[in-house]
């Protein structure tokens, strides 16, 4: 990723580098295995979860030349992701770029042919069309948790789209990627599917303790009900479990960077 991926979108544009958050290094890593088959984040929103899909996608499709399908919620939010973001995303990225076919019509908003054989599906939870309509080794479902219970007539979108990687059962991989919701969906998966989970531990900036952040450690300074007015005037703060430090934005922030 950081030899090749490029960022066209956010705050923080240019080169992908691991540094700006190194929590997404493991997941990344944990895809390049053979072994691995399925890999589930339940990350907390605006925390590089697709940025993290984005870099698997790259990678799948550029050093094997699998093609991809990646779903989404609804196909409003398909079309604008796959427009905005990843078509740009290739064109940016050098590696990418130059596995783009010159014909026109092979890059389009809801798929992508590469010259290597190599092609990336769009899709929508809402869909059984979209998601009954090829067969592929590799599978991400962004924003799991947003998907409805069922499509029409059809079964649940995730279990319609995971059959489309049956054919390949020995090279198939799955990323699951969610904001948590309810004890249903990607946290159920988790619990019922996962070999092995993993929780990021931040480390506190004062006294170096690594611990699991919880609802239960923030807090206001003053008794102000209104999130507006909370975010405004930055009230909210996090205690650390060990030392009892609170933690203001920036303090999070090194503590998350330090974390492991």
């Amino acid at each position: 990723a950081e030899k090749t991926r490029v960022i066209t979108d956010g705050n923080i544009k240019g080169p992908w580098r691991n540094s700006v958050t190194p929590y997404t290094v493991g997941p990344m890593d944990c895809w390049t295995w053979p072994s691995v088959r399925k890999i589930y984040l339940m990350w907390g929103p605006q925390s590089a979860k697709t940025q993290v899909a984005f870099n698997c996608m790259d990678y799948s499709i550029e050093h094997d030349g699998l093609s991809v399908m990646y779903v989404m919620p609804d196909e409003k939010v398909t079309k604008r992701i796959s427009k905005r973001r990843i078509i740009p995303m290739f064109k940016a990225s050098p590696a990418m770029r130059e596995l783009l076919s010159p014909r026109f019509d092979d890059t389009t908003t809801l798929s992508v042919s590469f010259l290597n054989g190599a092609d990336l599906i769009m899709a929508w939870a809402t869909s059984a069309a979209e998601l009954s309509s090829e067969s592929v080794p590799i599978l991400i479902l962004d924003e799991r948790d947003k998907f409805p219970e069922y499509s029409g007539k059809e079964v649940d979108p995730k279990d319609l789209a995971e059959i489309r990687s049956t054919t390949f059962p020995h090279t198939s991989k799955m990323l699951e990627i969610s904001t948590p919701n309810l004890d249903t969906g990607i946290a159920a998966d988790i619990e019922t599917e996962a070999d092995v989970i993993y929780r990021y531990a931040p480390r506190c900036p004062i006294c170096n303790s690594f611990q699991i952040m919880e609802f239960d450690q923030i807090y206001l300074r003053e008794d102000i009900k209104d999130p507006r007015e909370v975010i405004r005037r930055k009230l909210a703060y996090y205690q650390c479990k060990a030392c009892g430090m609170a933690w203001d934005d920036h303090m999070r922030n090194q503590a998350v960077l330090d974390g492991m």
